[in-house]
């Protein structure tokens, strides 16, 4: 059973990157160093809190997708056609309305906008499907 530290510190980096809040990455590190005198000495006994440390040395790949419900459903298909535990989605309709942080990332007037974010850095949004798809392909691993 994981420890409540080691997912608070996973949800911790997951929260500050999709918030773009700096003192939640703060506070996972923080929860990292409380233990890493005992991950040196045994690994094996804390493999929650190293899944925290991946995720604080391979920055998460978040990726926001903006349209209308309909098209959104092609989208994230393609993500949920493969196995991809390092990666987060979302997908929001164009007539809610995000949180501030994700205020800039908006859905465009027709089709989806799909924006990728390594860690607190977002690419230009990528609004073809088909390029979507071989990125998404290359990432992962599909599920038979």
């Amino acid at each position: 059973m994981p420890s409540g530290n080691a997912v608070a510190a996973q949800a911790l980096y997951y929260l500050g990157y999709l918030s773009g809040e700096a003192r939640y990455l703060e506070y996972a590190e923080a929860c990292v160093q409380a233990v890493s005198m005992q991950l040196a000495r045994q690994p094996m006994a804390y493999a929650a809190m190293l899944n925290a440390v991946d995720i604080h040395l391979h920055s998460a790949t978040i990726i926001i997708l903006r349209g209308s419900a309909d098209e959104l459903k092609a989208w994230r298909q393609e993500i949920d056609r493969r196995y991809l535990p390092d990666l987060l989605y979302f997908a929001i309709e164009q007539d809610l309305v995000p949180p501030a942080q994700l205020a800039s990332k908006q859905a465009p007037a027709t089709g989806v906008a799909a924006y990728i974010c390594e860690g607190m850095t977002c690419r230009e949004p990528l609004t073809d499907i088909e390029i979507f798809r071989e990125l998404v392909t290359n990432y992962g691993t599909p599920v038979t």
